[in-house]
């Protein structure tokens, strides 16, 4: 298992806070970010129970006993809702702690009666996928495949990118279609964090793998926001929070001793 599936996922507290700040969360659920038609206002999608909130995905998201039971960002995500908007907010928190990549997230979507059914109640839904679907965590990729723990840095560029950019972003467009089919028109708030970059500053990483994880991380960027903006979801913008506009800064003490997870004292300033 590579240093990149280890993932404590606390990273994201951040990212969908970075959003709520910007997006003030009055805006939940918004027309910006409904994958339906634009509703009379927020009070009024909310109802007299509120709202459900749902995260599926990788272990970004996962908290609980990765970080000694610190409040995940769906939790934290509940809370400001629930704080600016003054109405419940439920919140259910079903990322997984199993190098989830995308095609299975695909696959988990489509047959589990427990995650339809928590995604068809959702009036929000944050999605996590694609940590372990970049050319380092991934097994099947069209790059290196699969190379334990040694990754071929120099082999992460050119076509072999391109297509699996491409199949991250084909994967991405299946989750979102099915999020839509279950919500069967209703409107839903649909935000979807793109990856960041965790080897730029990492002392045990080769001097050939930071422009290397550049490159493919911009892929990937480029990919999911596309999607999610085909789909008139938010794409939260994890990655250049963390890595600068350029993507070359080190993310630095935003991650924890193990360079992957995050520290939980980060707050929406």
């Amino acid at each position: 298992m590579t240093r990149g599936r280890q993932v404590s996922a606390l990273l994201a507290t951040l990212t969908v806070l970075l959003g709520a700040c910007r997006a003030a969360v009055s805006d939940a659920p918004s027309a910006e970010g409904l994958t339906s038609s634009p509703i009379p206002s927020a009070a009024a999608s909310a109802g007299p129970a509120g709202w459900n909130l749902v995260t599926i995905g990788d272990s970004i998201g996962f908290a609980q006993d990765d970080c000694g039971g610190c409040p995940s960002f769906t939790t934290l995500f509940r809370q400001a809702i629930a704080k600016t908007s003054g109405k419940p907010v439920n919140a259910r928190n079903l990322s997984t702690q199993d190098n989830l990549t995308g095609k299975r997230l695909l696959v988990r979507i489509k047959t589990s009666a427990s995650m339809r059914a928590a995604v068809a109640a959702a009036n929000i839904v944050i999605v996590s996928i694609g940590h372990n679907d970049t050319p380092w965590n991934s097994a099947d990729d069209p790059c290196d495949g699969d190379t334990g723990n040694v990754p071929h840095w120099t082999a992460y560029t050119g076509d072999c990118l391109v297509q699996l950019a491409k199949r991250h972003g084909q994967e991405l467009d299946a989750i979102l279609t099915q999020i839509e089919t279950l919500r069967a028109g209703a409107p839903t708030l649909v935000r979807v964090l793109t990856d960041y970059n965790d080897i730029i500053g990492w002392g045990q990483a080769p001097p050939e793998a930071n422009s290397r994880s550049v490159e493919v991380l911009n892929a990937f960027y480029a990919e999911t926001c596309r999607v999610a903006q085909a789909h008139h979801a938010i794409c939260v913008d994890v990655y250049h929070s963390f890595n600068g506009t350029d993507g070359r800064t080190a993310a630095g003490d935003l991650l924890t001793d193990d360079y992957t997870s995050r520290i939980t004292e980060l707050n929406c300033r």
